[in-house]
């Protein structure tokens, strides 16, 4: 097994999965040279090379990094669009989930939002795309049954 493979399945995908774990409303601070509490098996030196890795990879984002002589701090950690792609959580695999999923991500996107304003449209925006969804489900289950009908005339 070459070495990319070793540093992918023993470092860069744990980090990976972890970072898809991690609120994205709280920030990351790791001690430079000691065990992070998140990989205990990485120094936080470790795991800050791995995030910059995803993150030149473009698998990750972040809103701000920062670092001092003994700590990394990072704000605004999540997965990339190419990142949910790469832990198989995107696209969702049936139409009737890709509503479900665009609702949850307005939903955390109001929960982060600046301001009460931006917060309160995305939460129209989630609801909107709920009843809009739901019924994409129903006319998808309403086709599929009248489907089903005629094949057993």
């Amino acid at each position: 097994m070459n070495e990319s493979a070793n540093l992918w399945d023993g470092v860069d995908e744990p980090v990976l999965k972890f970072v898809a774990t991690f609120p994205y409303k709280y920030d990351l601070r790791l001690n430079r040279n000691e065990a992070s509490e998140e990989i205990p098996s990485m120094t936080g030196e470790e795991l800050d090379a791995s995030l910059r890795r995803l993150m030149n990879f473009g698998l990750i984002t972040w809103r701000s990094r920062s670092e001092t002589s003994g700590f990394f701090h990072f704000t605004g950690l999540r997965l990339s669009p190419d990142g949910l792609r790469v832990l198989g959580h995107w696209p969702p695999t049936e139409e009737a989930m890709l509503g479900g999923a665009v609702v949850q991500i307005l939903r955390a996107l109001a929960d982060e939002a600046e301001t009460v304003e931006e917060s309160k449209q995305l939460k129209r925006a989630a609801g909107v795309v709920a009843r809009f969804a739901g019924d994409v489900v129903f006319d998808v289950a309403k086709n599929e049954l009248t489907t089903l009908g005629e094949d057993s005339v």
